[in-house]
């Protein structure tokens, strides 16, 4: 399964080598909004759906992404009718950009009953992570990752050894060894690969900032 945004849409294929294999798109999400208590989110007062992320336990597929507006959201399926379409998305959490705005990730965290969720900001482009013991749980900000002063990855706890090349830590994903649609990571062995530009480029227009790729590991 491919699934990508600007519309929500996935594609699926026994053979991803093979691009004349893929489906044609399929609608990722359907259906309104509702907010936490169940009633109908109003579209003009929300943003738009964007950076999805797809996770699964022993018996449910989710979907969670964010609306550029401070909001995220939630749906579900039963895992034997994955992949399909989402229905019934719920906004489970209502911040100011400055804490959630976009690049969200969700992880079962390897021997242990809980997931992580990182999402980024768009105040100088850094990560703050939750937590939850279930994925349709409540999400909990996680101590020592939950500030400007102390993000789970920012300008406040990284370091660059050849010298600072950027200012942004942004769309991150962390790596992982277990290719499992539970997302597994290992909290003693983290990775995570961002992007980063120039901090002072000479166009500042979103589409021509010049971004790389760049790798954090956890300094224990």
């Amino acid at each position: 399964m491919l699934a990508y945004q600007w519309g929500l849409q996935y594609k699926t294929t026994k053979t991803p080598d093979v691009w004349e294999s893929w489906s044609s798109a399929n609608p990722l999400i359907s259906g309104d909004s509702t907010d936490i208590d169940g009633k109908p989110l109003d579209p003009m007062e929300n943003g738009s759906p964007i950076d999805p992320t797809v996770i699964c336990d022993d018996k449910d597929c989710y979907i969670f992404f964010a609306d550029d507006a401070g909001g995220v959201y939630r749906g579900s399926m039963p895992i034997g009718d994955f992949p399909g379409t989402f229905t019934g998305m719920t906004r489970i959490m209502k911040e100011p950009t400055s804490v959630i705005f976009e690049g969200i990730q969700v992880y079962s965290i390897k021997g242990s009953d809980k997931y992580l969720m990182i999402i980024e900001n768009i105040a100088t482009r850094r990560f703050l992570a939750w937590t939850a013991t279930s994925l349709d749980g409540t999400w909990t900000l996680l101590p020592g990752a939950d500030s400007t002063e102390s993000p789970f990855a920012g300008q406040a706890n990284v370091t660059w050894p050849d010298g600072k090349w950027t200012e942004d830590i942004s769309h991150g994903d962390l790596v992982r060894e277990n290719p499992s649609q539970k997302m597994e990571i290992d909290p003693c062995h983290l990775q995570f690969l961002y992007q980063g530009h120039d901090p002072h480029p000479s166009n500042t227009q979103y589409e021509y900032l010049p971004y790389r790729p760049g790798l954090l590991t956890l300094n224990k």
